[in-house]
């Protein structure tokens, strides 16, 4: 399981993400994952774009609301 993909905001821009992302992929891949499932912030534009130019596609809705509580 993959938590977090973070690069450092004076790198970003540069690929480290890409980089990042594809040497998991490729793990997941050599270990036999059939498949991969991301979750994300909704307003996590920057992470939408990465793992949509690797060829992530949206696939489920999720929803959260807060509970009031004392």
């Amino acid at each position: 399981m993959l938590y977090d993909i973070v690069v450092d905001p004076a790198d970003r821009g540069r690929g480290v993400g890409r980089l990042l992302l594809d040497a998991t992929l490729a793990a997941l891949q050599a270990r036999g994952a059939p498949q991969v499932v991301l979750s994300m912030a909704e307003r996590n534009e920057s992470a939408q774009r990465l793992f949509a130019r690797a060829g992530f596609r949206r696939t489920m809705i999720e929803m959260t609301r807060e509970l009031e509580g004392d």
